[in-house]
């Protein structure tokens, strides 16, 4: 049977390397971190478990210093743009772009920025 929960369509999306998903798909060999990474299908690997639960929760408290409501419209319009051709991409950006500049974290950004801070954002 063929893959069909969606990986070969968003692995070719998402990387070039069609020619190596091809090639693993076609004869079901088997493959570790390396070429993972090379498919873009981790962004990072760990030694151990040790390891691996630093560079989480080092990520996490990196993403969540940052404006839970730019973080959404990130994730959002990423998922959208895979899925969608780039005009259209372009203008729901615009779109929240423009809904988000009538919010009270620009004006918490930008304060931030002036003063050297660290900007406190509401919850979603």
């Amino acid at each position: 049977m063929v893959s069909d929960i969606g990986a070969l369509q968003r692995i070719t999306k998402n990387n070039g390397n069609v020619g190596l998903l091809k090639k693993l798909s076609l004869t079901g060999e088997m493959f570790g971190w390396e070429t993972a990474l090379k498919l873009g299908v981790v962004v990072d690997v760990a030694e151990d478990e040790v390891d691996l639960e630093k560079k989480v929760f080092a990520l996490a408290e990196q993403i969540a210093e940052k404006s839970p409501m730019v973080n959404w419209g990130i994730k959002r319009i990423i998922n959208f743009s895979r899925d969608n051709p780039i005009n259209e991409s372009l203008d729901m950006v615009a779109t929240m772009n423009s809904a988000f500049l009538q919010a009270r974290e620009v004006e918490d950004s930008v304060k931030a920025v002036l003063t050297k801070t660290k900007a406190i954002y509401p919850k979603l």
